[in-house]
């Protein structure tokens, strides 16, 4: 969490410079990430996100290049200016950075409902914001659409299951290296599918299976994801025969002898079956 020390130690930073007294009026400073999670241990700094209008950018970068080639700012990543990308600058007395972007960028990722931008916008903490239009954000990155969030989990079932199909030989031939990555890809859109189904963003890779665990369904298949992660750590793919098959005849019950297909096919399910519940309730309330 952030401290009013912190937030003070912060915003002070930024009134040092002068370069910054025009624009600040329209300048929001945020913290997003873990700090603003309250998710911090020895391994987590603070990230700020500093947002522009793009009329003042361009200024402002210039004003931050010239301060690190008179050594008066600190950056992480001095070789982004070569490619007049903005660096990671830190700050005084915070273990942390932060990068300048413009409004613009991020309200047109918003606008389509990019989900890591909807993630990280939902719960940052402002510290400074007068014009209000970090807030007008904020508001925006709050919830999908119906017809979007539809069509986000239309998506990602149509590709966890392009990802079982497309495992299925490799399986059989045990190339753990194809199977890894499209087992991997899969794993990937569940997780994500946990978090739409509670019309929750997911974020991106780092913090997807903690998100997932804090959602019904990760909280439902958090023992079963946990497995498939220790099947895709070995460093051999397991197969064993079975006396029972459950879909003998099948032209893939071949598969039910790998634990690993098994596990992400048991959470697909899992995933099926709350889908059709759920448009039976819709159905049955109309």
């Amino acid at each position: 969490m952030i401290t009013p020390e912190m937030r003070a130690t912060i915003l002070a930073h930024f009134e040092a410079h002068d370069f910054w007294r025009p624009h600040w009026p329209e300048t929001a400073v945020v913290v997003v990430g873990s700090a603003a999670r309250g998710r911090t241990d020895e391994f987590a700094d603070v990230d700020v996100e500093v947002y522009v209008p793009k009329s003042s950018y361009d200024t402002i970068y210039e004003s931050y290049a010239a301060a690190v080639e008179r050594g008066s700012v600190e950056v992480l990543n001095p070789r982004a200016l070569l490619f007049r990308e903005f660096p990671l600058v830190t700050m005084p007395g915070i273990k942390g950075h932060y990068r300048v972007h413009t409004f613009e960028e991020v309200e047109r990722r918003a606008a389509v409902y990019d989900d890591v931008t909807m993630w990280i916008h939902q719960r940052g903490l402002v510290t400074h914001d007068p014009s209000g239009r970090y807030g007008k954000l904020r508001q925006a990155c709050s919830s999908y659409p119906k017809d979007v969030l539809r069509e986000k989990v239309r998506h990602h079932v149509l590709s966890a299951i392009s990802a079982e199909s497309g495992a299925s030989n490799p399986l059989r031939r045990g190339d753990r290296p194809a199977v890894t990555l499209t087992m991997t890809e899969g794993l990937r859109c569940l997780l994500r599918l946990c978090c739409l189904l509670d019309n929750r963003p997911f974020p991106y890779d780092k913090w997807l299976y903690r998100e997932a665990c804090d959602t019904t369904a990760g909280r439902d298949l958090q023992e079963v994801f946990q497995q498939l992660f220790e099947e895709l750590a070995r460093p051999e793919i397991r197969r064993a025969k079975r006396e029972h098959y459950e879909r003998p005849g099948d032209r893939n019950a071949d598969l039910e002898e790998f634990p690993l297909y098994v596990l992400y096919h048991r959470a697909r399910d899992y995933f099926r079956q709350r889908l059709a519940a759920n448009a039976k309730r819709k159905e049955a309330s109309r």
